[in-house]
């Protein structure tokens, strides 16, 4: 579907508001990671000695639909650009808004998070930067930390443009491909068993119940494949108008399934005399991660389908969030470390004091600059709403 005039549905608006609300979550996850009991999460580098079971929940919940339908929104919004203004422009406008912050990123953003871990774990504020580098820090070997979504969306959107680019020349083709996944969308069962086929195959293959990336340079090729089909499905929920087909079910009632499902998947009790548990386990997980994609997509679909002033402002506030959010975590956690003994008040006090930070550093250091400009770029705009490109 090609907009004209200008014009960007109103419904579209949940979309930028989603994208929003997944970098505002990211703070969210992060400051809980510390205190997971399982502390091989995604190689994270800082732990406290103290943990629970409780953040694993929260963080494997949050961990089975965040990535995938952050995905899906930078298909979506790609796809809008792309068939609103062409490759050229989509191209530009990918390389401000995308490369170019993933450079600043790495280069000043992942260097300063690892000296503050190298700190954090050595126990020594009194370490200098230039100590740092000698003893522990490779500047060119520098972890992607959170910066692996940016580098993944980098691939991703080079592909999804050659594709659509090279498919100009089979339209028959393509608008049978479009016709069946526009079908496809208006059915649930269709749909939830489409993408639980999806996420089943990645854990057969990878032997995990979880998605995980290297947060380096290397590529998983297995994930790869499985957030690039999130980031194509976007691209198709835009073209085909099949956006409202995904808001028909009821939020409440795909979560609260996919919360049986996933306290199934981990009862491991329960199945220890069942032969091959872990396929069961798998089948399991794959249909909660599905579920709860689901039924949170619907849930923001419909409950931020409407403008207002503060969530304009998360939503422009949301970008430098994601980019900068992990300074002010490690910064809050190494000052109160070993301050503060329980558990609960030392996350309590770091997202809070985190999030606090990252908006009101929005709020009187970035908005109405030229980095709010290089972050959140133009906007496609209507009389009734504003979306960010």
């Amino acid at each position: 579907m090609i907009l004209k005039n200008n014009s960007v549905p109103e419904r579209y608006y949940s979309i930028d508001m989603l994208r929003a609300i997944m970098m505002i979550m990211g703070v969210f996850f992060h400051s809980a990671v510390i205190f997971c009991h399982s502390k091989n999460i995604q190689d994270w580098p800082i732990f406290d000695i103290g943990h629970s079971y409780f953040f694993d929940i929260l963080v494997s919940i949050i961990h089975s639909f965040r990535m995938h339908l952050f995905f899906f929104v930078s298909g979506f919004t790609t796809s809008i650009l792309y068939h609103k203004k062409g490759l050229k422009y989509t191209l530009i406008n990918r390389f401000k808004r995308i490369i170019l912050p993933f450079i600043f990123g790495y280069f000043i953003i992942c260097s300063f998070v690892s000296y503050l871990s190298i700190l954090i774990n050595n126990n020594a504020l009194e370490m200098t930067m230039t100590n740092i580098y000698i003893h522990k820090l490779d500047f060119l070997s520098l972890p992607l930390y959170h910066l692996w979504f940016l580098y993944y969306l980098i691939y991703f959107i080079l592909i999804g443009c050659i594709f659509e680019y090279v498919s100009k020349g089979n339209v028959n083709l393509v608008q049978k491909a479009n016709t069946w996944f526009k079908n496809a969308t208006q059915k649930f069962w269709v749909r939830f068993f489409c993408l639980s086929g999806v996420i089943l195959i990645y854990f057969l293959c990878t032997g995990k119940n979880h998605f995980y990336t290297p947060l380096n340079f290397e590529v998983s090729l297995s994930s790869f494949v499985a957030y690039f089909i999130f980031f194509a499905c976007g691209w198709l929920v835009y073209k085909t108008d099949s956006l409202f087909y995904l808001s028909k079910e009821s939020p409440l009632l795909l979560m609260t399934i996919g919360i049986v499902f996933y306290f199934l998947d981990n009862a491991n009790i329960i199945f220890k005399n069942i032969y091959n548990y872990k396929y069961v386990h798998f089948v399991f997980s794959s249909f909660s991660h599905v579920l709860f994609i689901f039924g949170f997509l619907s849930f923001i679909l419909r409950k931020f389908n409407y403008k207002s002033r503060f969530g304009s402002f998360i939503l422009n506030a949301s970008y430098w969030t994601y980019l900068v959010h992990l300074i002010f975590i490690f910064i809050f956690y190494l000052l109160i470390k070993d301050v503060i003994n329980n558990m609960y008040y030392k996350f309590i006090f770091i997202f809070l004091s985190s999030i606090f930070s990252c908006l009101l550093s929005y709020r009187y250091f970035v908005k109405n600059t030229f980095i709010e400009i290089f972050l959140n770029g133009k906007k496609l705009r209507s009389n009734k709403c504003n979306v960010n490109i």
